[in-house]
């Protein structure tokens, strides 16, 4: 019986919904209220008469209507519920108040009640709405009063106002504890998230620090630098992240771990080997490939006594590896502390040995391929001044042969490969081309009286008047014994024929002093043009070289332009 009424006056609970179940206790009270003090002035009403029917009838409705917004309440219209019991409750209890016929009863406080109901339910918006609301209708029922519009009021006092009254202060009470104990709820939730949220905070803190220094310790280590600065970085960077003193790092070298990078105090281990796997802490941490922690390494049982001076607290030893290989050991160690590193040490170490590996493997890999690099580099300036050597050679080469060593000009095998090129650009750019022939008269006799001595001297000095008469675009050439041969780009017929008269005067002047004597010589020089003459080379060498022969039948010592059908001298 009791468990059942305790069950029926209990309000109900929405979970995960606590502002909801907050507002539901709040109105089942209220509901209570209105189901519970009609109830007692009804049953009041057996003992004092002088309550009016319109109240009484006013009471049984509000029962009524309270057990039916009760219902809506707990099928979890809560916000309904409120509303309907804030708007039905302000008209009976006005309509209660206007036939009792006075102002002056214990159920005018129940305005109060519902605009702290309102608030509770609907914020400061329901508070002004049923504040301003409430004022009206007291202010109503006043001049209602006064006016005489209302009922003949009764005065007297009896046990239903003092039953009402205790009613209104239960129920008052009661919507007040639940408000207190609401807001102790609230403040020890507060103060629960508050320190939730200051646990957070720092942790945040520290996660924001950690990622701020392994960003900068990232970006530092990326960088390239040396690779010893880069182990000794690694062993700091290490270090800052868990507040260690000493810290050091061991790689493998052959068949033993060498101690190759270490902070100050410790630098005077630097280079001690151990045999694989190592001792202690390092064998530890090369054989299981995990990281292994040590509490307090003074009395730990496998202490290397070469470390008994070390004054070692906590120490944690951490692999460096790739995938499965272990290319190094990283081991931090605290001093004169008796702080232990924690598993999010352990947490940030095997993070940072992950990044230490990458940048240390890159490292040693671009060491040993700047090593590769710099002896190819090596090898491939060896080779270029080879190649430069052998290719200036063959430059030797083949200008020895394409120069007439004699006169130093080119020779016949150079104008083979250049005359018919520069007809064809001739015939692109729709210009003459000239060829001047020319020979020196009676060479065979120099050579024959004078010597060939005599003779080389001649060559030389008509090499060297043809080249002295020549533009940097003409090509000259020694073609054969002591025939030489002029081409002129760009040169017409008349001005080809005005060059060869030229040389041919100059030539005069030439004077070789040979065993006491003055000897000179002339020349016969034959003219042909393209595209007048022909439109290959051959055919233009070949006519200017009947233009020459033309000139010695002639008499010789004169120049002889090629002209079709005959031979212009």
């Amino acid at each position: 019986m009791i468990t059942h009424l305790k069950q029926w006056f209990a309000a109900p609970i929405f979970e995960g919904d606590e502002d909801k179940t907050r507002s539901a206790q709040l109105l089942n009270v209220s509901l209570l209220g209105v189901i519970l003090i009609p109830s007692l002035i009804i049953v009041l009403n057996f003992i004092d008469k002088k309550i009016p029917t319109v109240t009484l009838i006013i009471d049984i409705l509000s029962i009524l209507l309270g057990i039916s917004i009760r219902r809506l309440l707990f099928s979890g219209r809560v916000k309904l519920a409120g509303t309907l019991l804030l708007f039905l409750g302000f008209i009976f209890l006005t309509i209660s108040n206007a036939s009792l016929g006075t102002i002056r009863t214990p159920s005018t406080t129940i305005y109060v009640f519902l605009i702290v109901v309102a608030g509770i339910l609907f914020g400061k918006p329901g508070i002004i709405f049923l504040t301003v609301m409430s004022s009206l209708a007291v202010f109503g029922l006043i001049f209602a009063e006064n006016a005489g519009l209302l009922p003949e009021p009764n005065y007297s006092v009896t046990i239903v106002q003092w039953s009402t009254y205790t009613t209104i202060f239960a129920i008052v009470g009661s919507a007040s504890y639940m408000g207190y104990r609401t807001v102790q709820k609230a403040l020890i939730q507060a103060r629960k998230e508050l320190g939730e949220r200051t646990k957070t905070e720092q942790k945040l803190q520290r996660q924001n620090e950690y990622l701020a220094n392994l960003h900068q310790i990232t970006l530092d280590l990326l960088s390239r630098q040396p690779t010893q600065t880069l182990l000794n970085n690694i062993v700091q960077y290490a270090m800052l992240l868990v507040d260690a003193n000493i810290g050091y790092i061991f790689l493998p070298k052959g068949n033993s771990l060498v101690l190759s990078a270490a902070t100050k105090g410790f630098v005077h281990h630097l280079g001690r080997t151990e045999p694989k796997p190592g001792r202690g802490v390092l064998g530890q941490v090369w054989q299981t490939k995990s990281v292994f922690l040590v509490e307090n390494y003074s009395e730990w049982a496998f202490r290397d006594p070469d470390y008994s001076n070390e004054n070692l607290r906590a120490l944690a030893g951490v692999p460096i590896k790739i995938g499965d290989e272990i290319i190094g050991v990283l081991e931090v160690v605290t001093t004169n502390s008796p702080r232990i590193f924690s598993q999010d040490d352990v947490k940030i170490l095997t993070r940072f040995a992950l990044l230490a590996a990458l940048v240390l493997n890159n490292a040693q890999l671009l060491d040993a391929t700047e090593h590769e690099v710099a002896e190819r580099k090596k090898n491939e300036a060896i080779l270029q001044k080879h190649v430069a050597e052998i290719e200036q050679l063959q430059a030797e080469l083949r200008e020895q042969a394409l120069r007439d060593p004699l006169t130093g000009l080119h020779n016949r095998r150079y104008l083979s490969e250049t005359l018919q090129r520069e007809i064809e650009k001739s015939k692109r750019e729709k210009k003459a081309l000239s060829i001047i022939v020319s020979d020196i008269d009676h060479f065979k006799m120099i050579n024959d009286v004078y010597g060939h001595q005599a003779g080389d001297k001649f060559l030389v000095e008509i090499g060297t008047l043809m080249k002295d008469n020549a533009r940097s675009s003409d090509i000259i050439c020694r073609y054969g014994g002591e025939e030489f041969l002029m081409v002129m780009p760009g040169t017409s017929l008349e001005s080809a024929v005005k060059r060869a008269e030229e040389i041919l005067h100059k030539c005069t002047n030439i004077i070789i002093a040979h065993e006491g004597q003055a000897l000179k010589v002339a020349m016969s020089l034959g003219v042909a043009t393209y595209p007048d003459h022909g439109q290959e080379a051959e055919e233009i060498i070949f006519k200017a070289d009947k233009a020459l022969y033309k000139s010695k039948k002639n008499g010789r010592n004169q120049v002889s332009a090629w002209v079709e059908n005959s031979v212009r001298s």
